[in-house]
């Protein structure tokens, strides 16, 4: 918060905190097992999250699992144990590919006015999609770590680079992990 005074009176008061948010999608342990190139993601995944969380803009976690399933510890529905779950983060549970359907996501995002979303996680052309489209259908802006989602084929990276073309081309923005800011 910035307070500017002038001759003792409170003139103005701003909210100096970002309009920018992290969303990991669904990176569980259950879906890991499943991506080729699972190291190299976690660590592009971790390089946002310390990113983030430096610059003090909203972490938030998005897993796909059943009702009863809880989103830490060693259950497979469960967010992959080398991402380190902070108590200030935002943990949403889904049922369909889009984090917004059936959700309170835009309503959380909302509430910390946040208008830019930077995505990563898996599936690239299963969740990663439909959520980047649910985004850019409620006017967010949409920044895709472009090496930093991925899928369960053999040719994961080939498929990122394929859909990245198509997120541009979409509206969204699509930049590597190491050239993000918060």
């Amino acid at each position: 918060m910035v307070a500017i005074w002038f001759r003792g009176v409170l003139v103005l008061e701003t909210d100096t905190k970002k309009d920018v948010a992290l969303l990991v999608i669904d990176v569980q342990h259950q879906f890991m097992t499943q991506v080729p190139n699972a190291k190299d993601l976690l660590a592009k995944i971790n390089v946002l999250l310390r990113k983030a969380r430096c610059a003090g803009a909203p972490v938030v976690f998005i897993h796909h699992s059943p009702e009863h399933c809880s989103p830490v510890g060693d259950s497979p529905w469960a967010i992959h144990e080398s991402l380190p779950v902070e108590e200030q983060d935002i943990l949403v549970r889904k049922e369909s590919p889009n984090a917004f359907h059936s959700t309170q996501l835009k309503e959380a995002l909302d509430a910390r006015r946040i208008n830019r979303l930077v995505m990563c996680g898996i599936a690239t052309r299963f969740c990663v999609r439909a959520t980047l489209l649910g985004a850019l259908s409620l006017g967010y802006e949409v920044i895709v770590a472009g090496d930093a989602h991925s899928s369960g084929d053999a040719a994961c990276e080939a498929t990122a680079r394929e859909w990245n073309a198509k997120f541009a081309v979409i509206g969204a923005t699509v930049i590597a992990t190491e050239d993000i800011g918060f």
